[in-house]
């Protein structure tokens, strides 16, 4: 259902805004994440809440990736050119969950910490790091324009 909706929001306001809609979601949700010592609720239905979230937000960020990846390619070597992407994009969750790995092990990170009298932990420090690298990617994306508005502009004038 997610899938089909963002293809729907991609069609009616754009691969761009649904991107970066969404990215701005993840900083939301890894925020949420941090919350849960405050809450009343279990933490279990609070983190099924906050994966549930997860999966719509990344069905957005997939629909919009695939739908200006697909534009950016030439028509020749398109499986070749697709792979690619693909690869690279895997490759750095790969080399992320690495990096985080190896901070966790070599001890970087405190092991424990308190926000607000709410326990934390060296994996919510990761958590809060990436909420600031997701809401810095949103900042700086969000001044570079899209790929298809610019293709639609140029078949429109020819």
């Amino acid at each position: 259902m997610s899938f089909y909706v963002s293809g729907k929001l991609v069609d009616r306001i754009g691969t761009r805004p649904v991107f970066l809609m969404c990215h701005a979601c993840f900083a939301i949700l890894f925020i949420a994440v941090l919350c849960r010592g405050f809450l009343t609720i279990p933490n279990i239905l609070w983190m099924g809440l906050q994966n549930f979230l997860y999966g719509v937000a990344s069905a957005g960020v997939s629909v919009a990736v695939s739908t200006e990846m697909l534009a950016l390619v030439p028509s020749s070597n398109k499986g070749l050119s697709t792979g690619l992407c693909t690869t690279l994009q895997l490759a750095g969750a790969g080399l992320s969950g690495l990096l985080s790995a190896v901070a966790i092990k070599l001890g970087i990170l405190n092991e424990h910490w308190k926000i607000a009298g709410s326990m934390l932990t060296a994996y919510d420090t990761l958590i809060f790091g990436d909420a600031i690298l997701v809401l810095l990617l949103v900042v700086t994306l969000g001044l570079v324009p899209s790929v298809l508005a610019r293709n639609q502009k140029e078949e429109t004038q020819h």
